[in-house]
């Protein structure tokens, strides 16, 4: 989305807007990947929601909706699914639900996003052959032993004022880095972190 200052709206913003609205006055689910930035988990726990974290990949955040009953989900790219209606991403829906919810709080957009809890994101990724993914992947859970840790895609470190996932992508020939912090300078330092734990799980043999 587009703000009325002509900002741009990132997906994990408008994702935890919508979430928020989906499950207002009377809880619920929301499903959503480990990519998800933090900033989501901060809002379903201030307005009564849980969150469940999944994989990456739409049709997995669908999946997990239909199992856990969920009230909503989507992913930090911005696809959004809106269970009443169907089970999948749906931009057309994204647009009116975030119309219905201006009207309804009499806000402008910008004003909802700058009320929410402020992360920082950053994204990177590194060339890693197909071959040597598995490997590649192996080599970063023993690199991070020691640390707080999810395992759901990838690896995702956990600290106390961010988190960094390193996860391949399912498509490409790459490991995506997906760093995020309280200020953007620690969203920077994460994601060269990822950076560096790739290569160097890379230089293991």
């Amino acid at each position: 989305f587009v703000d009325d200052k002509a900002s741009f709206v990132y997906g994990d913003k408008s994702l935890a807007l919508l979430a928020k609205a989906a499950i207002q006055g009377r809880g619920g689910t929301v499903v959503t990947p480990v990519s998800t930035s933090s900033l989501i988990d901060d809002v379903m726990r201030a307005a009564g929601g849980r969150v469940v974290r999944t994989r990456v990949g739409s049709p997995i955040v669908a999946r997990t909706m239909f199992e856990t009953g969920a009230a909503f989900g989507g992913e930090e790219n911005g696809g959004v699914i809106f269970p009443d209606h169907q089970f999948c991403r749906d931009g057309a829906m994204s647009a009116a639900k975030i119309l219905e919810l201006l009207a309804h709080e009499g806000k402008r957009l910008s004003a909802l996003v700058a009320a929410l809890p402020q992360y920082h994101l950053k994204k990177a990724n590194v060339s890693v052959p197909v071959e040597r993914r598995d490997a590649v992947l192996a080599s970063l859970v023993e690199l991070t032993k020691g640390r707080k840790v999810d395992t759901t895609d990838g690896v995702k470190i956990v600290e106390a004022d961010g988190a960094v996932l390193v996860r391949p992508s399912g498509t490409e020939p790459i490991f995506r880095v997906y760093a995020e912090g309280r200020t953007p300078e620690r969203a920077d330092a994460l994601a060269a972190e990822g950076v560096d734990l790739i290569k160097k799980a890379l230089g293991r043999r």
